[in-house]
Parts: C-alpha cells; sequence; structure tokens
C-alpha cells in the first residue's frame, strides 16, 4: 500500500507540472496570435519557446512513466499476460491523454479570458 501511495504522490506531482508547463507554452504561443502553427515550428522560433516546449515534453514523458508503473502496480489479471498489459497500457493512454487535453483547455481558456484574444471570433 505504500508503494502504490507514493506512485500516486508521485503521478499527481508531474500532473501538476505537467499542467504548469503546458499551460505556459499554450498561452504564450497563443497570446502570441500562433494559433495555426504547430508547436515543433513554433518551438524553433525562439529560447523561451524552446525552453517552454521541451519542459512540457519532459514533464508529459515523466507524467506518462509515472501513470505506467502506477498501472503496472494496481492493474494485473491473473494468468492473462497479454490482457494485463494490454489494459495497463490502455489505462495510461487514456490518463495521458486527458492531462494533456486539460492543459490545452486552461491554455485557451486563459488566452480568451485574461488577453482578450480569440482568433475565432467574427471580424464584424
Amino acid at each position: 500500500m505504500a508503494v502504490i501511495k507514493s506512485l500516486m504522490i508521485k503521478v499527481f506531482v508531474w500532473a501538476v507540472f505537467n499542467i504548469i508547463a503546458g499551460t505556459l507554452f499554450g498561452t504564450y504561443k497563443n497570446y502570441e496570435g500562433l494559433w495555426w502553427q504547430n508547436a515543433l515550428t513554433y518551438a524553433t522560433t525562439g529560447l523561451l519557446p524552446m525552453l517552454l516546449f521541451i519542459g512540457g515534453v519532459i514533464t508529459s514523458v515523466m507524467l506518462f512513466i509515472a501513470i505506467w508503473k502506477i498501472s503496472v502496480a494496481v492493474i494485473n489479471v491473473k494468468g492473462h499476460r497479454f490482457m494485463t498489459i494490454s489494459a495497463q497500457s490502455l489505462a495510461t493512454l487514456f490518463l495521458c491523454y486527458y492531462a494533456i487535453n486539460l492543459n490545452y483547455i486552461i491554455a485557451v481558456f486563459i488566452v480568451r479570458s485574461v488577453f482578450g484574444f480569440d482568433p475565432y471570433a467574427g471580424s464584424g
């Protein structure tokens, strides 16, 4: 139980770092009006975008590893190795997708509400 508790703390910490890093990257990118550019193209435009992008990628990878470790500790289908690995993989991908998607939602909310920038609003 102590192992699962420590793994849950790691997942929580990396999720918080991932949300902060992703929100900073998305907010800064979208504030500059670069909604149409993909992340890799934008990251090569300067030092700050590159650092924000690298921070987002590192925290995403660490979050993925932390979620994988906790799914390995929690999910076990006795006698069915393939089912166990499949369930662990699906749970990990599902949770990482929603954590990373949360970054985008928060960044868009900040850009639209705080900065008043909405590229999809009508011009007239």
